[in-house]
């Protein structure tokens, strides 16, 4: 959660680095951090700058260095973006800043290639950032003795959109992943056509301390996906979440529907818990598709770790049925992946066959390519396999990883020629199998393959819950192993 940010462009001359550290030090004071630690931050910063401005002044630039101070996650963290002379080519610079950061929590120096370089100090603030976001919504500093019977659970209705907006500010800044939630004449305008519905948690004043929403994501068939979840981190370990999120189902199995979608982060598992209580079954796993930057920290929440070795997060994809059948009784899949996915049509009453021998893959085809730039992301829509669409798609992924790209996926209904020999092209340039997924939230089942660029994974660190994730976790994991490019 991004609470507090400053930001400066300081001249490469000698004579701005007084100002420029009392400017960073200034918002470190403003967040409570102690005179001691003060005296060593300033230190390292001193250091720090004095060493780029002496960099540039030997390498005559003129490019101002960019000052970015700012609290994220518990953390006050300091950025210099040096576009002049290259720092990392100074031995003598590192091993004087690397002495002077011994009372940081981090220092470190980053490539940017053409950007030029980033230097990163950290502070870790501790219990201050936590108590800043209670006392900013005012609820009691121990929540232990928090009266839960002062909290109403209510269905939200036109006129509170913006005391939606304020609370996931309140716990996410402006890092929350759907951007909507930032608008509250969206948020209007969404339950007056009946498309979102909340529930929320309200404090006596009329604030609010939770909400869980049920989007209607598609009308033919109907489809609902649970959306907007969240709790101020002032309140913990009351069982807020758990009551608003059934209050969420007590109202979704009111409606009339085909499906409802859910996905759910891995690096905890309570709300797959309470997923997998309502009925859900597990269809995919999305290994590292989400940045971590876009997800609320656990240690911010109060509510566990995060993960220490992944470098972004990963989603487990599941579904409860309002209708029966509603993807049918029977659908063909290749051997490779009738073995290795079937059992995941076994909750649904579902069964597979076989696909003919001679199941050829059309030599044209055409896909769809939709970007999820906050996510490093993209997925590829085979709509119509064929080489050519195949070959157009790896190409595209390939540059897209030179352009810092770090999930890939392609999608396809099951029901279109050639699924094999689209997995064994995939297989062979790095792709594995995620699972299903309803094809275009419609009634036909579609095979998500997924890839991943220069990123670390710990399969150890994908948190599942039910016997069949679990079961689906050891698949994915393997066919990843077997097809993953070194």
């Amino acid at each position: 959660m991004l609470v507090h940010k400053a930001q400066m462009q300081i001249p490469p001359d000698q004579s701005f680095i007084d100002p420029s550290i009392h400017f960073a030090i200034s918002f470190a004071q403003n967040l409570g951090v102690a005179v001691d630690r003060l005296n060593g931050l300033r230190g390292v910063f001193t250091s720090a700058l004095t060493q780029l401005m002496d960099c540039n002044r030997e390498g005559e630039s003129d490019s101002p260095i960019l000052l970015d101070v700012f609290e994220e996650d518990g953390r006050l963290v300091i950025e210099l973006i040096n576009r002049g002379v290259p720092i990392f080519t100074q031995g003598s610079t590192l091993s004087r800043l690397q002495e002077a950061s011994q009372q940081m929590d981090r220092l470190s120096i980053e490539n940017l290639g053409a950007s030029g370089q980033r230097l990163v100090i950290e502070m870790n603030l501790g219990s201050m950032a936590t108590q800043r976001s209670v006392e900013k919504l005012g609820l009691p500093e121990k929540t232990n003795g928090f009266d839960e019977q002062n909290i109403e659970l209510c269905e939200l209705i036109c006129g509170q959109e913006k005391k939606l907006t304020e609370l996931f500010y309140f716990v996410y800044g402006y890092n929350y992943i759907n951007e909507a939630i930032y608008y509250p004449e969206k948020i209007r305008a969404m339950w007056e056509s009946g498309k979102l519905i909340s529930i929320a948690a309200a404090l006596p004043d009329g604030r609010l301390a939770g909400h869980v929403g049920l989007m209607k994501s598609n009308e033919n068939p109907l489809v609902y996906e649970p959306c907007f979840g969240i709790v101020h981190p002032g309140i913990k370990s009351h069982g807020l979440f758990s009551r608003l999120f059934g209050r969420a189902m007590d109202k979704l199995h009111q409606l009339p529907m085909d499906y409802c979608v859910f996905d759910c982060v891995t690096n905890l598992d309570f709300s797959q818990r309470l997923v997998s209580r309502a009925g859900a079954c597990d269809l995919a796993l999305f290994v590292g598709s989400q940045g971590s930057q876009t997800q609320a920290k656990l240690s911010r929440l109060g509510i566990g770790s995060d993960p220490h070795v992944s470098d972004r997060y990963s989603i487990l994809y599941s579904i409860i049925t309002g209708s029966l059948n509603p993807f049918g009784k029977q659908i063909h899949l290749p051997e490779s992946l009738g073995e290795m996915l079937g059992f995941l049509l076994m909750p649904f009453g579902m069964t597979w066959n076989p696909t003919p021998r001679i199941n050829s893959l059309p030599r044209e085809g055409h896909y769809k390519t939709s970007f999820q730039p906050r996510q490093n992301a993209v997925l590829f829509d085979l709509m119509k396999p064929g080489r050519r669409a195949l070959a157009s798609i790896l190409d595209e992924w390939k540059e897209l990883l030179r352009n810092g790209y770090r999930y890939g996926a392609v999608e396809l209904s099951v029901q279109e020629p050639g699924l094999d020999h689209v997995y064994d092209l995939l297989a062979e340039q790095g792709f594995f199998v995620a699972g299903f997924i309803p094809y275009h939230l419609s009634r036909s089942l579609g095979v998500r393959f997924q890839s991943m660029g220069p990123t670390h994974i710990d399969f150890d660190e994908i948190k599942v819950f039910s016997k069949t994730a679990k079961k689906l976790h050891g698949v994915v994991e393997r066919d990843y192993q077997r097809n993953h490019l070194l």
